[in-house]
C-alpha cells in the first residue's frame, strides 16, 4: 500500500518454499512491482510456495530516481504469519522525502 499522494514506490519481494534466510534472495522467487501513488498492488501466493518472505528493497521514486529506500526483516510462516493471512506493506514518507518507512501489517486469514 503506497500512502504517498505524490510519488510511486518500486518494491522488490522475495519468497521461498523453505525457511532459509541466507538463501532467500539467491534462490527464492523475486517479484518487483511499481506501486502508483495512493494505490496498492496485490501479490497472491499459495501457502506451499511461501514459507519465508522479505521485502528486500523498496524505493521511493522522485523524478524517476530513488530518493530513499527501506526494507523489512524476513518473515516466516509459523513465526510472524500463518497460511491464509494477509500481509500488507504500508509505505509512508515525510514531507522532505528523506524519511521513507514501511510498516508490516499481518491480518489473520479469518479476518
Amino acid at each position: 500500500v503506497n500512502e504517498s499522494p505524490e510519488f510511486p514506490v518500486e518494491a522488490t519481494v522475495f519468497y521461498d518454499d523453505k525457511q532459509l534466510p541466507f538463501t532467500l534472495e539467491q534462490f527464492g522467487t523475486k517479484e518487483t512491482r511499481v506501486i502508483a501513488p495512493g494505490s496498492s498492488i496485490p501479490l497472491t501466493v499459495s501457502c506451499d510456495k511461501i514459507e519465508s518472505l522479505v521485502l528486500d528493497d523498496a524505493d521511493l521514486l522522485v523524478l524517476a530516481i530513488s530518493a530513499a529506500e527501506t526494507h523489512t526483516a524476513v518473515l516466516y510462516q509459523g513465526f510472524g504469519y500463518e497460511c491464509g493471512d494477509r500481509i500488507d506493506f504500508i509505505f509512508t514518507h515525510t514531507a522532505t522525502v528523506t524519511d521513507f518507512n514501511v510498516l508490516t501489517v499481518v491480518t489473520p486469514g479469518g479476518a
